[in-house]
């Protein structure tokens, strides 16, 4: 440990918590890992799904997809073998968020009044 450096950034009883620590013997470098994938590296699937189950433990949150929707419409959805607007576009649809005239009359209207 660099113990000046430890003891100018922290206070004296995180800098004891901290020097207590024991170092490797070994001098191998540190690397970050990401503790919620199982190869330790950070993806933006693994961190959506940190995400989504810290929503569905929220007593308010309800899922994007409603229930009446089967799984497989949405597995399929995703899955198609075209260009990622194209599954966008259908999403969007189907939660009735196409920027049309009408929704962008209702969201305009909601925003001013």
């Amino acid at each position: 440990w660099n113990q000046d450096l430890i003891k100018q950034c922290f206070t004296n009883e995180v800098s004891k918590i901290i020097l207590s620590i024991p170092l490797s013997h070994r001098q191998c470098k540190d690397k970050l890992i990401w503790s919620k994938a199982s190869k330790g590296g950070y993806t933006v699937k693994t961190r959506y799904h940190v995400v989504y189950e810290w929503l569905k433990a929220s007593s308010s949150w309800e899922p994007v997809s409603p229930q009446i929707v089967p799984v497989e419409f949405w597995k399929w959805l995703w899955g198609l073998k075209v260009s990622h607007k194209f599954r966008l576009f259908g999403w969007k649809g189907y939660r009735g968020i196409l920027p049309t005239k009408t929704t962008l009359f209702k969201l305009v209207s909601q925003t001013n009044s």
